[in-house]
């Protein structure tokens, strides 16, 4: 089987000849590209060249299927300023400003700038954030997909990751979750009027996602225990994410989310999602979920992609303690069936060769 005929297998709930292994290493390898430090056999590979050459398929995750912009009289701004990048929405109602700032090496490694401010700081801002969000538009561009499609080819499985959903995305990226929450119980017609605007936006790119030849899709980030709780969970985020999965599925299509948190308190929810993937999942000792209990409440329905936390790739960690974790991995992953090994959530900088080539 090829790279891309196990992960399918996978999906398919089939157990592949062979466990499926895909490791992002993006970062790790920026760092070394920039420390100019790898092993001289290394030092001449891309990045999906180090990935099978170190035994993994090619973690595909920047296949996209549409364009996107901001339709008049919105007019969407982005500068640089130093380490800051700046975007700036203009509507008749007003301006938001977001500011994004990088740190040290950070962009040449790769890694997001931080928020240092969002663009939603009062009540009075949702208005303009309703204007932004209903003057967007997703062209569809299937070609772009089609090109990294046959790019990947054998070696990897493209997905499309659409990030956060929309009300974790007001969060995360528009309001922070101190204000957002704030906002959510002090003026919940304000709040979730605003995210029904933007749930009605995104189900037109949601269609766009359906008729493309995309197989695999990623819609919904880093749902925490602490950060989302189940309540809140259930009643706001729940009903539209089951709509994306019935539209998707209706549509030939597997979806997954990226489980890079702590779902011990959500595991029940996320069973009732729909989702068929959870990816970079973290487990134990990165955050208190076991890899045992999610195989054992959820190994059956959903594919677990990832159980090695990247803290585990660094010192105080042996080669021997990580090869002692990943044999309890397949020893709990019991047939294999719904399980692709990775990493969550990537190889960081002070990742060790001898760890990846374990």
């Amino acid at each position: 089987m090829t790279h891309r005929e196990r992960f399918r297998a996978v999906l398919r709930g089939e157990r592949p000849d062979r466990l499926p292994a895909v490791c992002r290493l993006d970062i790790w390898h920026r760092a070394r590209r920039l420390a100019g430090d790898l092993p001289h056999d290394l030092a001449s590979l891309g990045l999906e060249e180090l990935q099978l050459h170190l035994g993994f398929g090619v973690s595909a995750r920047a296949a996209r299927v549409f364009k996107h912009r901001y339709l008049p009289p919105v007019r969407h701004v982005e500068r640089r300023e130093g380490p800051c990048l700046i975007e700036e929405w203009h509507t008749p109602k007003g301006s938001l400003r977001r500011v994004r700032r990088y740190e040290g090496d950070d962009e040449k490694l790769g890694i997001r700038p931080a928020i240092t401010e969002f663009p939603i700081r009062s009540v009075e801002d949702y208005a303009i954030y309703e204007e932004v969000v209903r003057h967007q538009e997703w062209t569809p561009d299937f070609d772009a997909y089609h090109d990294y499609d046959r790019k990947i080819g054998a070696d990897g499985l493209p997905m499309v990751i659409l990030g956060p959903i929309p009300i974790h995305d007001l969060i995360l990226s528009w309001t922070g979750y101190e204000t957002g929450f704030a906002h959510l119980y002090e003026e919940p017609g304000t709040f979730l009027h605003a995210v029904d605007a933007a749930n009605e936006k995104a189900r037109e790119m949601i269609e766009v996602i359906a008729t493309s030849p995309a197989e695999l899709v990623l819609y919904g980030a880093h749902y925490d225990s602490r950060m989302t709780p189940a309540p809140l969970f259930r009643k706001h985020f729940l009903p539209f994410i089951q709509a994306f999965n019935d539209r998707m599925h209706a549509a030939g299509k597997k979806t997954a989310f990226h489980a890079d948190a702590d779902l011990t308190l959500l595991l029940d929810l996320v069973l009732e999602t729909g989702h068929d993937v959870l990816d970079c999942l973290a487990v134990e000792p990165l955050v208190p979920c076991s890899f045992r209990e999610i195989r054992r409440r959820c190994g059956d329905r959903l594919v677990s992609w990832g159980g090695i936390p990247s803290t585990l790739l660094e010192p105080p960690t042996t080669p021997a303690e990580l090869r002692a974790h990943l044999h309890r991995l397949r020893d709990e992953a019991v047939d294999e069936k719904n399980f692709i090994l990775g990493l969550s959530d990537q190889a960081m900088p002070g990742s060790r060769l001898p760890h990846l080539r374990e």
